[in-house]
């Protein structure tokens, strides 16, 4: 007898992403109930792509960060930054469920890699494997061996035919028997930089040690002292130690309120690059309202950023226009602007009116400027024809979602009362809230039948290691007329005894795509 055997995936093990965008907000919508479109829409092939097109995708399709997830992986294959894999299948519907995605590392830094022979190639190809196997650490170290050809592969030493990708590792090969062992001057570096030291070392075979140190007089990356000093001669292959200077420490000070003439003095005194932000701000146009940093020290050559304002935000008054139509475009376009810093927020309240649908009826504040951070506050009509005649009748709305206790609250504020209640396994409605509810117009002491949630469905694979397996396929049968989307996968195992036929050895699941995977006797007489 053949054994069948079914493959079942692992669920993929998702990162929550916490985080926001700094600055800035997207409008609110007077409903958060899904469009159509929404609903119905298929997810695409993310496999390749980067974060950024990803997040665009998510964004241009309305899909919140609350309901996307990030997580990251080593891979040998797929570039750094790029989607390995998802969660949701192409051409499923997204809906409501959370967007997976598993990035690219890159290769692991970590990974442990077995050298080749290198004994048949040239440097250039020997760096070119190290490059080709993204080896962090990786130095050519000139040796003179006598009657050897030049730039023949040596040995590695201190690593027996491998290393990590991120461990040191010092390729020795023979130098050049033409200059090798012959004296070069050490010329007078001070104030070089250190790619104009690098430059004379590698033109000169000789190997640099570079170490750093504070200095107020010598600009930063630059020579302090060498060693040997300048004049002495060295042998090719041999090692110059290198004091750069690390710059100095110096006192960040406040600008607030100062002019920007006097920001670009003080950072072309101190060798402090000045990058400028401009932002939407309560102060005057102009004015500088704070500097990062502002206190404490800052090392020359780094940059302090300084914000400027360009003042409040001009408000316009949109009562009486359309919310959707012309609010929401203006205020996209301001939270977008002065590097995202007005933030503003907006808070709707929908109120029944003969207006046209949609029409802001109140604003506040209507001023002519706003301060960034602040929230807008909007009464916006939802259209009713007028009152018609009188109607005992209350209107019973959908309330899935509700816990049955808020559920039956509600029925009795209305003044009807709960009918049949039913249940129902789901994975989307928590257990003991409302999955569905009869609906519409009721008169007043009417029953209203409804159906709870009892959760996603379970079932304990060792209570049923032994029983019949025909006896597990009606519990399933009745269960899946609940609701609970569950299907059995057995495969079979001869036994080789007539009285353990058909009984249940061992048993898996649900797993991800609703599959419990059951393994059953079976017995084959000869």
């Amino acid at each position: 007898m053949r054994m069948k055997k079914n493959i079942f995936c692992a669920l993929l093990g998702m990162l929550l992403f916490l985080g926001g965008c700094t600055g800035g907000s997207e409008a609110p919508t007077p409903s958060a109930t899904a469009t159509p479109a929404q609903e119905k829409l298929k997810m695409i092939d993310l496999t390749g792509l980067s974060r950024v097109e990803v997040e665009e995708w998510l964004t241009k399709n309305n899909i919140t960060r609350d309901h996307t997830a990030f997580n990251y992986q080593y891979d040998e294959v797929i570039m750094e930054g790029k989607v390995i894999s998802q969660t949701i299948p192409v051409g499923e519907e997204v809906g409501g469920r959370m967007v997976g995605v598993v990035l690219s590392n890159g290769k692991d830094p970590n990974k442990e890699i077995t050298f080749p022979d290198f004994s048949q190639m040239s440097t250039e190809e020997i760096q070119k494997w190290f490059t080709n196997e993204s080896f962090e650490q990786v130095s050519i170290e000139y040796v003179y061996i006598p009657n050897a050809e030049y730039g023949k592969f040596v040995e590695i030493p201190e690593h027996q035919g491998k290393a990590r990708r991120n461990e040191k590792v010092v390729v020795r090969v023979t130098a050049d028997p033409k200059t090798a062992g012959v004296a070069v001057t050490v010329p007078d570096m001070t104030q070089w930089t250190r790619p104009q030291v690098e430059e004379w070392c590698n033109t000169n075979t000789i190997n640099a040690n570079y170490t750093y140190e504070k200095n107020a007089t010598i600009a930063q990356n630059s020579v302090i002292r060498i060693d040997p000093a300048a004049s002495t001669e060295l042998i090719k292959g041999d090692t110059l130690n290198v004091v750069l200077s690390d710059g100095a420490d110096i006192q960040a000070i406040s600008f607030y309120g100062k002019p920007k003439s006097e920001v670009d003095q003080w950072g072309e005194k101190n060798n402090i690059k000045i990058s400028y932000i401009q932002c939407w701000h309560q102060t005057p146009s102009g004015t500088i309202f704070w500097n990062n940093p502002d206190s404490g020290t800052i090392r020359m050559g780094n940059t302090m950023q300084v914000y400027i304002s360009v003042g409040p935000i001009p408000l316009l008054n949109f009562t009486g226009k359309l919310y959707n139509a012309n609010f929401v475009g203006w205020f996209n376009s301001i939270n977008d602007q002065y590097n995202k810093s007005a933030n503003l927020k907006v808070q709707v309240t929908i109120q029944d009116s003969t207006e046209r649908e949609d029409t802001i009826l109140s604003q506040s504040p209507i001023q002519d400027y706003i301060n960034p951070n602040e929230t807008i506050y909007f009464t916006v009509a939802h259209h009713v024809e007028p009152t018609p005649a009188p109607d005992n009748r209350v209107d019973i709305p959908y309330m899935a979602g509700y816990s049955e206790y808020d559920f039956k609250r509600a029925l009795h504020a209305y003044g009807v009362w709960e009918g049949r209640r039913t249940e129902q396994y789901s994975t989307v409605i928590a257990k003991d809230y409302i999955i569905t509810n009869a609906t519409g117009k009721y008169e007043p002491e009417s029953n209203i039948d409804y159906t709870v949630s009892i959760g996603p469905f379970t079932i304990d694979g060792h209570a049923w290691e032994g029983r019949d397996y025909d006896d597990l396929v009606a519990y399933i049968d009745a269960a899946n007329r609940m609701g609970a989307g569950v299907y059995l996968s057995p495969s079979y195992i001869d036994s080789g005894d007539p009285n353990a036929d058909n009984r249940i050895v061992m048993m898996e699941g649900p797993l991800e795509d609703g599959g419990i995977m059951v393994r059953v006797t079976s017995y084959y007489p000869e």
